[in-house]
């Protein structure tokens, strides 16, 4: 997904966004949020802004994690590796034991 403009957006337009399951999603509505605060000095997106920010980063692990499967993740795989932060950087090590070594080669990119 692309993220589209965020900026000048009210809390209702941010709050009745069409949910996306995809962790640039939860990035739109955290950058939203932070505009929402500059703008407005209303502390209170803070909260909002830094729950979207979590969940993006837990989506992103995951689509790391379900990629690095091949695409393939049986329910109880999934409730392992969701149950506990460190099984599922564990399972993707596992997994793809380069990711590390690519993630620093797209960060050089």
């Amino acid at each position: 997904m692309a993220i589209p403009e965020y900026r000048g957006r009210g809390a209702d337009e941010i709050s009745m966004t069409k949910y996306l399951a995809d962790s640039a999603w939860h990035v739109y509505q955290c950058l939203s949020w932070c505009d929402f605060v500059a703008r407005e000095k209303a502390p209170i997106g803070l909260h909002y802004a830094g729950l979207h920010l979590r969940t993006a980063v837990e989506h992103l692990w995951f689509e790391i994690f379900f990629a690095a499967k091949g695409g393939r993740v049986s329910m109880l795989e999934y409730m392992k590796s969701v149950e506990n932060a460190t099984k599922l950087y564990k399972l993707i090590e596992h997994y793809a034991p380069e990711y590390q070594k690519f993630a620093e080669f797209d960060q050089i990119i």
